[in-house]
């Protein structure tokens, strides 16, 4: 009972914020209390109009493999899937990885620990790439290699500890590094620096500098500014295609707390409300899965025209961090998102599809889209 009132007070603790209120609760609120503040917090963060509605297709993983399994996770902030839709998912507090295959039945669990020759500390971040497995150990800033059974290759340091890495088709990783003095810094499979580029918007340390990163199939790295609601894309060559200003198209949600977030900025607090969570893509359209109490996904064209809306029915006390989005063979779009309730404490990974209408909903849904275009263009700069 103790650990669900904790689990309701820091969901309420988020909404106060998002409210824009920016101050803690003096006392711990009550079960009512809470949900008024939930009803109130989206007052404000209303679901996108125009919006396609995600249903749930199935979990992974299922209760029957984590009870045969034992899986459980305990700090999960990622996860990644490879040519053969095996999904990896690293746990840095158990020091683990997880594989699932795409039906998300356990393949294999990676669990050891140490600091000799494929050992891991924490592992932050998977990366399949060319038939190997790479795992990030974000404790100690290196980077191990594996093949796909899991048999140690090699291991390599890197330049420093990055907190974002991500590895482009050309073979180079383009890392972040919000508390350095460039935006994005190139290193090969080396580990080696070889180039870096972009300035960072505000001075060193600053938490507005926070950002998610992501590289397409075709090359072009997308940086989204998680204090900001900002997102940018990038050519290999460290050149600005265009930077859209995510806020025009969102709620008075991400509205209050941007100007929150630059509010504790001035008072040189480092905490922040995050307004952009995540990137993935299906080709070269890139989505971002917004802030918030909805979370609402944007799907933008590689010119930075908004072609669609997705969104999953918010509930009170579940929140979602990353997602990965797909098509298959079908044409059928999938979206797997790594979600938390902190109602029973569960780590899951929801995959989603398009919610399934009837022939009336359809022709009522295109009615209303014929009424408004909703925010539809350019709004790059």
């Amino acid at each position: 009972m103790k650990k669900y009132f904790l689990m309701v007070f820091f969901a309420t603790l988020m909404i106060v914020l998002a409210l824009g209120q920016g101050n803690r609760p003096t006392k711990e609120l009550s079960q009512k209390e809470n949900q008024a503040a939930y009803k109130k917090g989206l007052e404000l963060d209303q679901i996108p109009r125009g919006a396609t509605e995600l249903e749930l297709k199935y979990v992974i993983p299922s209760d029957k493999e984590m009870e045969e399994k034992e899986i459980f996770f305990r700090n999960v902030l990622n996860f990644s899937m490879d040519d053969r839709r095996h999904i990896y998912i690293p746990d840095g507090a158990l020091c683990m990885v997880y594989e699932l295959n795409a039906e998300g039945k356990f393949v294999h669990k990676y669990d050891k620990k140490g600091q000799g020759p494929g050992e891991l500390q924490f592992p932050l971040l998977v990366i399949p790439f060319n038939q190997q497995v790479i795992v990030l150990d974000g404790r100690v800033g290196r980077m191990i290699f594996f093949d796909r059974d899991w048999k140690y290759v090699k291991s390599i340091s890197l330049f420093k500890r990055y907190f974002r890495v991500a590895l482009g088709s050309n073979g180079l990783l383009y890392c972040s590094d919000p508390l350095g003095d460039r935006l994005i810094s190139i290193l090969n499979t080396e580990g080696k620096m070889i180039g870096s580029f972009g300035e960072l918007p505000y001075k060193t340390r600053s938490p507005l500098n926070r950002f998610v990163l992501a590289v397409s199939p075709a090359g072009s790295i997308w940086v989204g500014m998680s204090a900001l609601c900002i997102l940018k894309k990038i050519s290999s060559t460290g050149y600005l295609d265009l930077e859209i200003d995510i806020t025009k198209i969102s709620s008075q949600w991400i509205k209050n707390n941007l100007k929150e977030n630059f509010q504790l900025a001035k008072e040189g607090v480092q905490g922040h409300t995050v307004l952009l969570q995540a990137l993935a893509f299906i080709g070269e359209d890139v989505l971002v899965m917004n802030g918030g109490i909805v979370q609402p996904i944007y799907r933008f064209d590689p010119y930075g025209h908004l072609k669609n809306t997705y969104y999953i029915p918010p509930k009170m006390a579940v929140y979602k961090n990353y997602f990965y989005a797909l098509k298959e063979k079908n044409g059928e779009e999938r979206f797997y998102i790594l979600q938390d309730d902190h109602d029973t404490g569960d780590i899951r990974i929801g995959v989603y599809g398009r919610k399934n209408k009837t022939i009336s909903n359809q022709k009522k849904d295109n009615h209303e889209k014929e009424k408004s275009v909703a925010h539809s263009g350019s709004i790059g700069r």
